[in-house]
């Protein structure tokens, strides 16, 4: 009940909602674990600068399949109402298993005076899921401007089938940068999709 109140709320005050993707940590992701996988020698450093490249361009491809962020991602999210102040019991974010680090309400009065407090942890909980992540606020809140600052990807290990095909992604571009033909690169796309297929956010 909450998605399609929510969403409805949203149309009728007329918000408008931007995240700022602010850094992203591709670290979990080890030039030598896709070497590997890719049959390169570790010793060989022939290729390393463009594997690097690759993988940042392979993860991102995976994310925009799945709809999630697979590297550990800082984000800044604002929702926005100019027109008439926004009032929210929850809010739901296309997310899944976030970790909100902060969240600031900006009011706007007749004159045009901001007021921004921080919310206080206490006045509001998450609930975690897999493809979204829903916030509770323990009373309404109305204002302008919510900011919420949150984490999303994986912090401390990544699943491997996300990292095996973040590597089949790697090795086809490898194998263009190197201009060799790959007969298995229908294959191979197959296997990416294949790989990020149950982490899909439907």
């Amino acid at each position: 009940m909450c998605t399609a109140f929510f969403s409805l709320m949203k149309v009728f005050m007329n918000t408008y909602m931007i995240i700022n993707k602010l850094s992203k940590n591709y670290n979990l992701i080890s030039l030598n674990e896709v070497k590997e996988s890719l049959a390169i020698d570790a010793g060989d450093n022939a290729y390393d600068s463009q594997i690097r490249r690759y993988i940042k361009s392979s993860c991102n491809e995976a994310e925009h399949l799945i709809g999630q962020d697979i590297a550990l991602t800082y984000n800044e999210l604002i929702e926005s109402s100019y027109i008439c102040p926004f009032s929210f019991s929850c809010y739901e974010i296309g997310q899944g298993n976030i970790t909100v680090s902060a969240i600031t309400l900006t009011t706007i009065d007749a004159e045009g005076n901001e007021s921004v407090s921080t919310l206080s942890g206490s006045t509001y909980f998450v609930e975690a899921n897999q493809n979204f992540t829903r916030i509770r606020f323990k009373n309404w809140i109305t204002g302008n401007v919510l900011k919420i600052y949150f984490t999303s990807g994986y912090a401390t290990a990544i699943p491997e089938p996300l990292k095996q095909a973040i590597s089949v992604r790697v090795a086809t571009y490898l194998d263009a940068e190197r201009s060799e033909y790959v007969q298995n690169g229908m294959i191979r796309n197959k296997a990416f999709n294949r790989l990020l297929s149950p982490y899909i956010n439907l």
